[in-house]
């Protein structure tokens, strides 16, 4: 079933920073009998011709590209995007078929481990398995830690659709970013022109020149004093969009599930709770995007990967963000 004429309010779009706490959250509500899940499907099929930091002027011009961009990215099914790890129990899928292609996916997921085959995998389509007769309880969510920049973009183009903003404290932040680069797993998506162009970079006052001579720390602090204040103004005053603090979701991730589900007018279920239980006791490995996870335990590892002068740079540009303020920042020990 293609899903291009799916109600515009059962849809979210889950938005943050890589490392923010979107795919803790993305899993928890993937947990959810109606919950149909697309995880960061703008990775697998990307479109150049939208700026990555849209201007609030060059909304109208790109409006209907990004509607046309949105609603093609709900019909990616690669493996990733539709079948990752742990998969639940819907309810818009016969039981049998369920069964059925979690055993596919369990299958390919077990073979996808030489990085030609995962990317070979990345591309291939799994079937939704969706009863067309269900569809009216169904409420789809797409993840995206791209699109910061397109948030108020996006908001307009799907106007009737809910909008989740995960916001993480910008220290423990920095830092996570920072093990990521230092493991070659993560990148900046957004070209430096882009980011300097945006109204808050100008407000700042920073230039090409003094952001290229900036050391990895203090430009992934900008990245996140920029990009969040962008899209917390350009979401400003809808009625459709929650902001979730990641030091919320590690510390009472049962409490802040309930109301982000309050928040899409989705029901409890005890799938739901278990997986979130399932979580907090893990005491396993922890590396980033495990299936199970124990958010609270990590929550604090940030406080012995900065030095006292890094914390104080990031502070230094964190505190020019309004957002400063409404961020849980852990004290330092």
């Amino acid at each position: 079933m293609r899903l291009t004429n799916l109600p515009e309010d059962h849809i979210t779009l889950l938005l943050g920073a890589p490392r923010s706490g979107t795919t803790w959250l993305g899993r928890i509500l993937d947990s959810h009998p109606h919950v149909l899940y697309r995880h960061e499907p703008d990775v697998v099929r990307r479109n150049r011709d939208i700026p990555t930091v849209c201007l609030a002027e060059e909304i109208p011009k790109f409006r209907d590209m990004a509607r046309a961009y949105l609603r093609g990215l709900m019909n990616v099914r690669s493996l990733t995007c539709a079948a990752g790890q742990p998969l639940f129990r819907k309810s818009y899928r016969r039981l049998w078929l369920g069964a059925l292609r979690r055993a596919y996916a369990n299958a390919l997921h077990s073979v996808a481990k030489p990085a030609w085959l995962r990317q070979r995998l990345r591309r291939s389509n799994l079937p939704d398995l969706v009863v067309a007769r269900r569809v009216p309880a169904m409420h789809l969510v797409l993840k995206s830690v791209r699109s910061r920049g397109r948030g108020g973009l996006y908001a307009r183009a799907l106007p009737q659709a809910r909008v989740i903003v995960v916001l993480r404290d910008p220290l423990s932040q920095v830092a996570a970013m920072m093990r990521g680069t230092r493991g070659e797993q993560f990148h900046s998506h957004i070209p430096t022109a882009e980011l300097l162009r945006s109204t808050q970079a100008r407000d700042a006052g920073l230039t090409e020149a003094t952001y290229r001579q900036m050391p990895v720390l203090e430009k992934l602090a900008w990245n996140w004093t920029i990009l969040n204040q962008k899209i917390a103004d350009d979401l400003q005053g809808r009625d459709n969009v929650l902001i979730v603090q990641y030091h919320d979701l590690c510390t009472a991730p049962m409490r802040i599930a309930r109301e982000v589900f309050d928040f899409l007018g989705l029901d409890w279920h005890a799938q739901t709770e278990d997986f979130i239980r399932a979580c907090v006791d893990y005491e396993g490995p922890d590396p980033a995007f495990r299936h199970y996870r124990n958010a609270r335990r990590s929550l604090n590892r940030w406080q012995g990967d900065l030095r006292q002068e890094d914390r104080q740079r990031i502070e230094v540009v964190a505190r020019t963000s309004a957002l400063w303020d409404l961020c849980a920042t852990p004290a330092a020990p």
